[in-house]
């Protein structure tokens, strides 16, 4: 899992108990070299859709180098391919992360997944900073071996909170993306166009399927044919009747302000279509 250091603005599935509160903030991709260059160039994405940022972080695990488009609930985030063999480094490789809104609920996803014997892995990222080494995030990740999709969740750890400020009751609060990117701006408005993402559509095998429809269940989605949806986010998805490649076909975000409609083409295989208050990032 590759992340951004630190942001500057950063059928019913219910159960028995009430679960912890996740978001979804984060979305990932490996896109190929060419668009991976270009995907910031237009004056309009750079200086009016997003924040944009391209960051080196080095952890325990990995040392890489990404693009990052900085909204004010959410990030999408850019990785070309790199002959590793590694997860995240093959192209198509994509994840979908959620976050708790506070430290410890972690575990009580953790709990539910272990009554439902869905298969995770967890595992604690370090982020290495100059002579130091701070415990940035936990995650806990559905697995399946098979799939160039990762579905994970994040909860960041005290030790990262204190190092980018956080103190007191912030520590210990829920707080949602939104929130936590405004602490880290001091409570300067966000000053971009880029909201949130409203909705994914992918296309996945059915096995892959069972694995979104697993991790769905755990942040408290609903089910509707072939879909997956909360007041937030939607996930649409396309069920390839034989064993597939999983692909990111759209990412859909909610915009600030209305703006008018236009398309702009990074390259053959990324373009964006604005209208109204939404902005389509479609991949061909």
């Amino acid at each position: 899992m590759k992340k951004l250091i630190a942001l500057l603005f950063i059928s019913n599935f219910a159960f028995s108990q009430i679960r912890p509160t996740t978001d979804f903030n984060t979305i990932f991709i490996c896109i190929d070299s060419s668009t991976y260059e270009s995907i910031f160039k237009d004056n309009y994405i750079k200086d009016s859709l997003f924040i944009t940022r391209e960051q080196s972080t080095q952890t325990n695990s990995d040392n890489y180098n990404g693009k990052y488009a900085i909204g004010e609930a959410a990030t999408i985030e850019f990785f070309k391919p790199k002959p590793t063999g590694q997860f995240g480094d093959n192209l198509g490789d994509f994840g979908i992360e959620f976050k708790t809104r506070k430290i410890g609920e972690l575990n009580k996803i953790v709990e539910e997944a272990g009554k439902n014997n869905f298969k995770i892995d967890t595992q604690i990222t370090n982020l290495n900073e100059t002579d130091t080494i701070i415990p940035w995030y936990k995650t806990v990740q559905l697995l399946h071996s098979k799939s160039n999709i990762e579905l994970s969740f994040l909860e960041y750890q005290t030790e990262y909170l204190n190092y980018i400020g956080f103190e007191g009751d912030e520590l210990t609060k829920e707080i949602t993306f939104s929130e936590f990117n405004k602490i880290l701006s001091n409570r300067k408005k966000y000053p971009r166009l880029f909201k949130k993402i409203s909705s994914i559509t992918i296309k996945v095998d059915k096995n892959t399927y069972e694995n979104i429809e697993q991790f769905c269940r755990l942040n408290n989605m609903q089910k509707e044919g072939d879909f997956f949806f909360n007041s937030d986010l939607k996930i649409f998805t396309e069920v390839s009747r034989i064993a597939c490649k999983s692909e990111i076909k759209k990412i859909e975000l909610e915009l600030l302000y209305t703006q008018p409609n236009k398309i702009i083409f990074v390259s053959e295989k990324l373009k964006y279509n604005l209208k109204s208050n939404k902005c389509e990032i479609i991949f061909e």
